[in-house]
């Protein structure tokens, strides 16, 4: 049997295989709520993936201690075959070199009408690096990830609040939502806009690209240059402010560039930018 709080298991950790049998009949569990509390030594880094499910991180409370909260559905042409579905799935933590892991999986392989939805709620030290994937699922951060932040997803939404750290994104098929004083970002999406704020004041650098999506950034009082690349969409670019850096809007259709912040600074810290078949605008204030 193995332990749900202890186990140190392959980073890769198996999933839901969905067999897409559009024949068998669905019918889905309650579900069931299963509570983990993971006692973290000399740990500084969160990683945690999802087939089929949500996940949510937040920051704890408890130094040290990383709370997991996990919402089991199973799925099966009937209802007693739901519930014994969900009794087949395994919650998975443990820890190695650093790293705490979570994630879940089957204890006997699923059937051709078998499937398996996993939720997590996740707490975790806020100065923690945090690194979330998931599969049909969306992920999001909220106010952890103080030491980084990685977040992948496939049709699914991406939202990351009150981050702290450098972010990385990729996703397909689903929204991206950012705000925070990060101090760099890379984010690539397919199929879904991308919307940043950012706080704080310093420089700001890094790349977002888009496709099949429009690009709204709110710099605030954040320094760097613009240099933004449109194909199938226009480019606004509004400095606001005074003096050299700003008070001049950029339009146009292909590319711009424009310094926001200190014109010192800007000119060392880059923010490239790159859409096809949408628009890019990046403001100095927020709506």
């Amino acid at each position: 049997m193995m332990n749900r709080s202890s186990l140190v298991f392959p980073t890769l950790l198996a999933w839901s295989l969905l067999q897409g049998c559009t024949h068998c009949p669905r019918v889905e569990s309650e579900a069931e709520i299963r509570r983990d509390v993971v006692v973290a030594h000399a740990a500084s880094r969160l990683r945690a993936e999802a087939r089929n499910g949500d996940i949510v991180v937040r920051a704890g409370t408890e130094p040290g201690e990383v709370h997991v909260t996990s919402h089991v559905v199973g799925i099966g042409p009937t209802a007693e075959e739901a519930l014994a579905v969900r009794d087949r799935i395994e919650i998975v933590t443990g820890q190695q070199d650093g790293t705490v892991s979570v994630g879940w999986q089957w204890t006997t392989p699923p059937g051709e009408c078998e499937e398996a939805r996993v939720r997590f709620e996740i707490t975790a030290p806020p100065e923690w690096s945090v690194s979330l994937e998931s599969r049909n699922g969306d992920v999001a951060v909220h106010g952890a990830g103080g030491a980084g932040v990685e977040l992948e997803t496939s049709n699914g939404d991406v939202r990351a609040l009150d981050v702290a750290g450098a972010i990385k994104v990729e996703t397909s098929n689903g929204s991206v939502q950012l705000k925070g004083s990060m101090p760099s970002l890379d984010v690539e999406s397919s199929n879904g806009s991308i919307r940043i704020e950012l706080d704080g004041t310093g420089p700001i650098s890094g790349s977002i690209e888009s496709s099949n999506g429009n690009v709204t950034v709110w710099v605030g009082e954040r320094s760097c240059a613009v240099e933004a690349n449109s194909s199938n969409g226009g480019i606004r670019l509004h400095p606001g402010g005074t003096g050299e850096a700003g008070g001049v809007d950029v339009s146009s259709k292909g590319r711009g560039r424009a310094s926001f912040g200190d014109p010192t600074v800007a000119e060392q810290n880059e923010l490239q930018i790159r859409t096809s078949n949408g628009k890019v605008e990046v403001r100095k204030g927020g709506e």
